[in-house]
């Protein structure tokens, strides 16, 4: 190479990466150029690209985009990197061998939360994390959320770390700030900011840091904070840190989930919390827990009673303009003509919902005369809709904030009204717990979610913090019955009916939304489930928007050729309208616990009508299987040309341990196995 060229390489090479975080100029025929804005007139605009400086007339200039200064924009390779964290990080980097299954790897993060001024909860996020194949890819996108009335956010810096040892920086054109519910303006508060490093690719080290302003303090805005030790990916390197006054002015408390690889490190005003050892992603099981449920998993909060909080919250309440003498004379005509679950059902179909959680807005509900009014609104919103109705009927019910479960295990030292995720009103003449979110279960029956769950009523005294309740299995039953008659020729003609109790209730009166020809193709798919070759015939369904009774659902099938015949004196088939399978249990052994959305019953019988001049010659044994988790009881029997089923399957908690899994997993194969065996019938001699 000559010396001229070699200069000019190095010019370009500089002048590229100066432009490396460079501004934009979009013009209006859709051409981008990044560069520098060097100047602008009241008509013209230069710009500076590679190629030279730009001048275009405004009026052909749709925007510019200008680059913000960040940390670390000065270092464009590897050997310049300064920072002790991302030089440790890449001085260490594990080998693709150590992590076979991973998509990536966090080899550092740090949360730090700073709340040294008073009303502020400043939150930064340092994330450097090390991409291993393709799918870890997505770890280079990240989103920063906030509140947009309350909060700040900024991205200090977002790198990559090339394998060839550039370090690209983050262009302001691959930002992206948006409202969650901008759909919806009665809930449009929560808000992303949107970012994606440059080159993601398998090799490369993603460096990240943002920082938000959260203002926070009081019940109703909570200084509140939940973080998980670990992560579907591996975590090699992770900590808390918590800065607080140092007069002692704004005490935190804290709670551990399953400290076991974490340690606590206090230092005067200062607090670290620490993983010990590194931890490997987590393997996906079926029935898995939620990932709040497997440890460590740290609560913070500032420090508060629960009596404060919610006498705080009842007062809240109680400032709520009262109903309307129009809302007052409905709930009264409706209590008298069906009490309580009247008035409930008015609020569940009349008013539609919205998937906002509580916490995506405010905890405290909009007034109740707005959200009937509106017609939309979310489950918090419902609730408090439903309770002021129930109280305007002369109706004594209390207004609850619930903890679902999926929330976590209950953060026992650490009181905030944060912890509740969802939001029921309890009825104390039934000594219950009920909902309006939900059009599709009836007035008694809770999301399985909700059930067994901590609750906090209104107005608060000694029996506040309670459990909702958990209903037997039977509560939660899906039954079915079948109807069969085997015809010489093997053909069955077969008639099922379908009912559910409780939360299965859902997914049926879901068809509703279905029209006829819609509902068809759905029951024959759900034909062909039940036997491949099965064509519906015709069919039967219940008034699915009536959630006083329960759904009912009857399909009638011809399956041709159900029956296998061996010669003219033999013929075998299988149990019809009963399909187990063991899939879900496959695995010799579990790492974690097992997790359901309620406890449930599963019951089937029915009755086959043999061929005549056949008689059975074997049957399936029957079943007697028990066990703390599970229990399943089948029994067969044959009378009069007439086989007999009935059978039992009951899942009596909704979390197992993992050393409950081996007993869990016997019940499901001993179900699924006598789906499979074959009654045989002979020719009568």
């Amino acid at each position: 190479m000559t010396r001229n060229r070699f200069i000019v390489g190095v010019v370009l090479a500089t002048i590229a990466a100066a432009l490396a975080a460079a501004d934009t100029l979009y013009l209006r025929d859709g051409e981008q150029h990044p560069g520098a804005l060097k100047k602008m007139s009241v008509d013209r605009v230069w710009f500076e690209t590679p190629e030279g400086v730009l001048e275009y007339p405004k009026t052909d200039v749709l925007k510019v985009q200008l680059q913000r200064a960040r940390q670390y924009d000065e270092v464009e390779t590897v050997a310049q990197i300064t920072d002790p964290d991302l030089k440790a990080c890449l001085e260490a980097l594990p080998g693709r061998e150590e992590y076979p299954a991973a998509g990536y790897v966090t080899l550092l993060h740090r949360q730090t939360l700073d709340l040294r001024e008073d009303g502020v909860m400043k939150e930064t996020v340092r994330h450097i994390a090390l991409i291993l194949q393709q799918r870890g890819e997505d770890v280079a996108t990240t989103n920063v959320w906030y509140f947009e009335d309350t909060d700040v956010p900024r991205v200090d810096f977002a790198l990559t770390v090339t394998p060839e040892g550039r370090v690209l920086h983050l262009s302001d054109a691959a930002l992206k700030s948006e409202s969650i519910y901008s759909r919806l303006p009665e809930y449009q508060r929560l808000a992303r900011l949107r970012f994606a490093c440059k080159e993601p690719r398998p090799g490369s080290v993603i460096d990240i840091q943002y920082t938000v302003e959260r203002q926070r303090g009081g019940p109703f805005e909570p200084v509140h904070f939940t973080t998980a030790f670990h992560g579907q990916e591996p975590v090699e390197r992770q900590e808390v840190v918590v800065f607080t006054p140092e007069d002692g002015s704004r005490a935190i408390a804290s709670d551990l989930y399953a400290p076991e690889t974490v340690a606590a490190a206090p230092d005067g005003p200062v607090w670290t919390w620490k993983l010990t050892e590194p931890r490997h992603g987590l393997p996906t099981e079926p029935f898995m827990p939620p990932l709040t449920h497997i440890g460590p998993t740290l609560t913070l909060a500032e420090a508060a009673s629960w009596e404060d909080l919610g006498q705080a919250y009842g007062r809240a309440l109680a400032e709520l303009p009262p109903l309307s003498d129009a809302l007052t004379a409905r709930a009264k005509e409706l209590a008298a003509a069906g009490g309580a679950e009247a008035i409930r059902n008015f609020v569940a179909r009349t008013i539609q919902t919205v998937p906002v959680p509580q916490w995506h807005f405010r905890i405290v509900p909009h007034e109740p005369n707005a959200t009937a009014q509106r017609g939309v609104a979310n489950e918090l919103d419902k609730n408090a809709l439903y309770w002021r109705m129930l109280e305007a009927a002369g109706l004594e019910a209390r207004f609850a904030l619930v903890r679902s479960r999926e929330a976590g295990p209950w953060p026992a030292n650490t009181p905030s009204l944060k912890v509740f995720d969802r939001s029921a009103v309890y009825i104390p003449s039934r000594d219950a717990f009920t909902s309006a979110e939900s059009d599709v279960l009836p007035f008694d029956v809770l999301p399985g979610s909700l059930q067994g769950a901590h609750a906090i009523v209104f107005p608060y005294g000694a029996d506040s913090l309670r459990l909702t309740q958990r209903p037997e299995p039977a509560a939660e039953r899906d039954a079915t019955r079948f109807e069969a008659v085997l015809s010489g020729d093997g053909a069955l003609a077969l008639t099922v009916t379908y009912t559910a109790a409780g939360n299965g209730q859902a997914g049926y009166r879901s068809l509703k939304d279905l029209d006829e020809q819609a509902l068809r193709n759905q029951l024959t798919q759900f034909a062909a489930y039940l036997h491949p070759a099965a064509v519906l015939e015709s069919y039967e369904i219940s008034d699915l928007a009536d959630v006083s009774t329960p759904p009912v659902l009857t399909m009638r099938c011809r399956i041709p050729e159900y029956a296998v015949k061996a010669g003219d004196d033999l013929m075998m088939f299988t149990l019809p309208a009963v399909s187990y399978s063991a899939h879900l249990v496959g695995r010799p052994a579990r790492e974690f616990g097992l997790f359901w959305d309620h406890v449930a019953m599963e019951t089937t019988e029915g009755a086959i009508a043999l061929p005549e001049g056949y008689a059975v010659y074997s049957l399936p044994e029957n079943v007697a299987f028990e066990s703390e988790v599970a229990d399943y009881r089948a029994r067969l029997a044959a009378n009069d040309g007439t086989v007999t089923f009935e059978d039992a399957y009951t899942l009596n908690v909704d979390q197992a341990p993992a050393s409950a899994y081996p007993e869990y997993k016997q019940c499901l194969e001993r179900r699924a196995g006598l789906a499979r065996q074959r009654i045989i019938l002979t020719r009568a001699k």
